[in-house]
């Protein structure tokens, strides 16, 4: 893609990763793992290299470890970062549906907003009851209340409204890209995504994420842009967890 767009899109990037990090700072805080804001970037960049090795579970152990200069596997932090990773992925599939049906039930963006605040308010429900569960294995992770689920789950919702939105910064390159079909290709991501990521066998959802997009837009435009465009994204993201991510485990290892 051009220079322009490609800085739009790694900006964009950039700020996608910083929100991801102040909301697992402010959960992992609420859960009685408390985190700088300079080791809750290198959990960041430890999550963003290790997603890339098969198992998926490498972030878990990684994330959490670094505190006062020493790297420690902690079960509690992991259970907390398990719970975290959770409910993001939750968000995936919420957000993603929630972009795909607004056109469907033209509704209009009062009565939609109104209906998806329902939605969160119900899920954030859900979440505080697995917590509670896992206060079970885990006796000191606290009650996790109600309003600060519901404040989190919004925030995730805009954290997958920002990856929807980098494809479509991509797609700018794009004649098939239209303003009629690029909430569709969006939302189709944006599930393509979380679908990734539940492969755990698949580093990174690699051809999983790709495959499953492709599948969804055939329809909405061509399948060899689909696939471009997927793997336009793949690329400079790839790239960007493998920078940021190699600087996270150098820092990791000088402390």
């Amino acid at each position: 893609p051009p220079l322009q767009i490609t800085l739009q899109f790694l900006a964009l990037v950039v700020l996608i990763y910083l929100l991801s990090t102040l909301l697992w700072r402010a959960f992992a805080a609420r859960a009685g793992v408390h985190r700088s804001l300079y080791e809750s970037v290198i959990d960041t960049g430890l999550v963003s290299i290790s997603k890339y090795a098969p198992g998926k579970v490498w972030g878990l152990l990684a994330r959490g470890g670094l505190k006062q200069r020493e790297f420690k596997v902690n079960m509690g932090t992991i259970l907390v970062s398990a719970l975290e990773q959770g409910y993001l992925l939750l968000y995936g599939f919420v957000t993603g549906l929630a972009v795909l049906l607004y056109p469907v039930l033209q509704l209009s963006i009062a009565v939609y907003t109104g209906l998806v605040l329902v939605c969160v308010l119900l899920f954030s429900g859900l979440v505080r009851q697995a917590a509670n569960i896992a206060r079970l294995y885990y006796a000191r992770l606290p009650v996790l209340s109600w309003s600060f689920l519901f404040t989190l789950g919004l925030a995730y919702f805009v954290l997958w409204l920002l990856n929807g939105s980098a494809l479509l910064v991509l797609g700018q390159t794009f004649d098939s890209v239209t303003a009629n079909n690029s909430a569709a290709l969006a939302g189709y991501f944006i599930l393509s995504i979380a679908i990734g990521w539940l492969v755990i066998f698949v580093p990174g959802g690699i051809g999983v994420r790709e495959g499953v997009f492709v599948y969804f837009v055939k329809d909405l435009v061509s399948i060899q842009d689909a696939l471009i465009l997927a793997s336009l994204h793949r690329g400079l993201v790839t790239m960007f967890d493998l920078c940021f991510g190699s600087i996270s485990l150098a820092c990791t290892f000088y402390h």
